[in-house]
């Protein structure tokens, strides 16, 4: 079907809305006027850009809405997981009346907010749930980071005593102390606001979700302690759960030639009002980290990684339990690969993956029944999706 236009452009070619265009690469160049030709029209290509891509119409959750059926149907990969509860309420107690529809959601809706929002006290005063099922690993990449989102910041947020100046409201309204002083922040940059809430955001569905963690490890970064405190946060655990620091789950060494950062210490991270697990030792020591002098291969950082997996699962296997791990947007893939079977990734080939890990990704690795093999599975809970929103000047207004 085609809706013609009025709008010529100026060789003459009438403007038409098509309903659906097809072509291939190699088959653009051969177009003319940089058109491409469609099923049932032309558009004009040169007057169009390719729009943000969406997730909004991935299915995440089918819901049986029979008149007598109060259950929820889940796809088969849902199935396969465990039919873990969705973080959207209303779903896991629709009903097929229409007249209890809105009720019934509303009612569960101040339920799960009420729930979602335990005073620290009373979540502290409930121990955590037993583990049952096959054990599950969630590996995470931190929020939004405050040095990718400003650029060079530091200059212009602090004073010359040192002191922070909030310059933008996605800045943290305050900064941990530390013995470095402010340039520490350079190759330890902490999260925006909007970086925390993420990271909250991802935490408070994992609760709605009926998922409990029961140990955190995560790297030195300060970004991925503030994000991994966040899911905790949203998780209600934050002071049940004291995060594990672990040097061996920092990204790719290679891509700190000179030198690693300055991470804050145990006790400035605490003064912080972080939970660190003063016990915990390390499975790699910071010497042992920088024992190649940060001269790391990929193969090596895939090797890393891989050892400390097993180290994890043996070390927690008597206690068992879910897992959480936070780290950086190659520790999805670095943390997973060979546990699944699959042979590290070169360099090339990772560096183009992490393109697709943006911030507060998840991937969850599960436990096969009777067998020490592990597997990568659809998480229980929805991605965390927004758009870019540019600094505004006022002063643009007066021109």
């Amino acid at each position: 079907m085609e809706m013609p236009s009025k709008t010529r452009l100026m060789d003459g070619w009438k403007v038409v809305a098509v309903i659906y265009l097809s072509t291939t690469r190699k088959e653009q160049p051969n177009l003319i006027h940089g058109r491409y030709i469609g099923c049932s029209g032309y558009l004009p290509v040169n007057y169009t850009e390719r729009t943000a891509e969406s997730d909004s119409w991935t299915l995440h959750r089918s819901v049986s809405l029979g008149v007598n059926s109060d259950s929820v149907a889940v796809t088969e990969d849902e199935e396969e997981c465990g039919g873990g509860i969705g973080p959207l309420s209303f779903l896991r107690q629709i009903n097929g009346s229409d007249s209890n529809i809105s009720t019934q959601t509303a009612a569960n809706e101040n339920s799960e907010n009420k729930r979602i929002s335990l005073s620290n006290e009373e979540s502290q005063s409930q121990s955590l749930p037993e583990p049952s099922g096959p054990r599950q690993i969630y590996i995470m990449r931190h929020g939004e980071r405050v040095d990718f989102t400003f650029g060079k910041w530091i200059p212009y947020c602090f004073d010359e005593h040192g002191l922070y100046i909030r310059k933008d409201l996605n800045m943290p309204r305050r900064v941990p102390q530390r013995a470095g002083g402010p340039e520490g922040f350079f190759k330890d940059s902490p999260l925006t606001n909007v970086g925390e809430l993420q990271a909250r955001l991802t935490g408070e569905a994992l609760r709605e979700a009926g998922v409990v963690i029961h140990q955190a490890y995560v790297s030195p970064s300060l970004r991925c302690i503030q994000t991994c405190h966040n899911v905790l946060t949203g998780c209600g655990l934050a002071d049940k759960i004291a995060m594990q620091v672990e040097p061996c789950l920092f990204e790719w060494l290679a891509w700190y030639p000179s030198s690693l950062p300055d991470w804050l210490t145990a006790d400035e991270l605490r003064a912080a009002g972080y939970n660190i697990d003063a016990a915990y030792r390390p499975i790699m020591q910071l010497d042992q980290l920088t024992a190649t002098g940060c001269q790391e291969s990929v193969q090596q950082f895939y090797v890393r990684s891989h050892f400390m997996m097993q180290k994890v699962i043996a070390n927690t296997q008597a206690k068992g339990g879910n897992i959480l791990m936070v780290g950086h947007a190659a520790t999805l893939d670095v943390c997973s690969r060979q546990l699944t079977g699959h042979e590290p990734r070169s360099s090339q080939d990772m560096t183009t993956l992490i393109k697709k890990i943006p911030y507060c990704s998840m991937a969850m690795l599960e436990q096969q029944q009777q067998q020490a093999n592990w597997r990568l599975r659809q998480l229980p809970i929805p991605p965390v999706t927004h758009s870019n929103n540019q600094r505004f000047d006022w002063e643009v207004l007066l021109t």
